[in-house]
């Protein structure tokens, strides 16, 4: 049958039809079917969360509060700093959403590490975080350096290792924290020097601020600080031993012949067998390397054995340092400040329990026994 022009008209434009709705459905279809992918994707992205300037001055003010009272007293607490270098690592690693301890590929030195997670933003917050930790304290006998069995305590000891310095953190919201549980704030802090390695204590007990790292007893609440880097008033906390006397200008100890140390409290000797001998180091040999005078102070005349009959009475003491550099301070108000020791009970209150930490040092935690 011979079809009209018409006919053809119609089916031409009724195949141009289907064919147009035909590409439509597919189009849709096909952004139907991505849609879900794609929003499933977004979805388990990490929301950064960064640490405001007023939440990093907390932080500071928590852990240096934590490690100007301990029990007992550290006579070596370095005071903390904030890093940025150290936040920028942490950032990068809580915006990797894994609940495992690690760093950036591109840090290839091991910082000290702790690890929180919670489910609320408001259990992320540097007094409720801090203090997770700083609770650990109660498992944790530092006569002993050890750690009550079954429970963990290597949070603490990294937040109050005495010669860790700088401090960094970050913070991300993760859809799914590996791990741990699905939109969860993941917060890490890290930590330089690092701190809990194992067989050693995280600080040497004493008075406040009578063994600091510098050699300087200049103190900010119970931390070693100078007072360079503050307003308030300077206090010069330094003891010396051996009849050394402290030089109140440098807040340094001057030691008497045969003694060395921050304190005065070390002799002079030799710290390698070899020392004076031949082979080994000789006198001579003093001068072929800057290491032998380290190893042989005795030997290379750095220093000489201390009269042994030479006495005295102990020589400073913290309130005679503090009543001559804080002349505002009463006589009755040093003495009752010297008698406590400086040492103020934990206030660190919160009912904000946490949900998931961790913590990582330079090695393993302190073992559990």
């Amino acid at each position: 049958m011979k079809m009209k022009s018409y006919q053809i008209l119609f089916i031409l434009l009724w195949a141009e039809l289907h064919f147009h709705e035909g590409v439509a459905m597919t189009m849709k279809q096909k952004k139907m079917e991505d849609t879900p992918q794609d929003v499933e994707d977004d979805a388990d992205e990490p929301t950064p969360s960064p640490f405001s300037e007023d939440e990093i001055d907390e932080l500071l003010d928590w852990h240096n509060y934590a490690r100007g009272t301990v029990t007992p007293t550290a006579s070596n607490m370095e005071y903390l700093n904030w890093d940025p270098y150290l936040q920028n690592i942490a950032q990068q690693w809580a915006e990797e959403c894994k609940w495992m301890h690690g760093q950036p590929s591109d840090v290839t030195i091991q910082y000290g590490q702790n690890l929180f997670a919670g489910s609320a933003l408001s259990s992320a917050t540097p007094k409720g975080i801090v203090k997770r930790w700083v609770d650990e304290n109660l498992f944790y006998n530092h006569t002993t350096n050890n750690c009550r069995k079954g429970k963990v305590c290597g949070h603490y000891t990294q937040v109050v290792w005495s010669t860790t310095t700088g401090l960094g953190c970050g913070r991300a919201l993760c859809p799914n924290l590996e791990g741990a549980g699905k939109n969860m704030y993941m917060v890490v802090c890290q930590y330089s020097p690092a701190g809990n390695v194992v067989g050693h204590s995280p600080y040497v007990s004493g008075p406040s601020c009578t063994k600091c790292r510098s050699g300087i007893g200049q103190c900010y609440e119970n931390l070693c600080r100078s007072c360079e880097e503050h307003d308030e008033i300077c206090e010069c906390r330094q003891m010396c031993q051996n009849c050394g006397t402290v030089d109140m200008e440098t807040c340094r100890c001057n030691c008497p012949t045969g003694y060395r140390g921050t304190d005065c409290s070390e002799t002079c000797k030799d710290f390698h067998p070899y020392c004076g001998q031949n082979p080994g180091f000789p006198k001579q040999s003093c001068r072929f390397h800057p290491m032998i005078p380290r190893l042989c102070p005795l030997t290379c005349g750095l220093c000489v054995l201390p009269n042994e009959e030479q006495s005295c009475q102990e020589t400073t003491t913290i309130a005679a340092t503090i009543a001559e550099l804080k002349t505002t301070e009463t006589t009755e108000e040093t003495v009752q400040g010297i008698s406590e020791i400086f040492v103020r009970q934990d206030e660190v209150q919160d009912s904000n329990y946490l949900e998931h930490n961790e913590a990582l040092g330079h090695n393993e935690p302190i073992e559990n026994v």
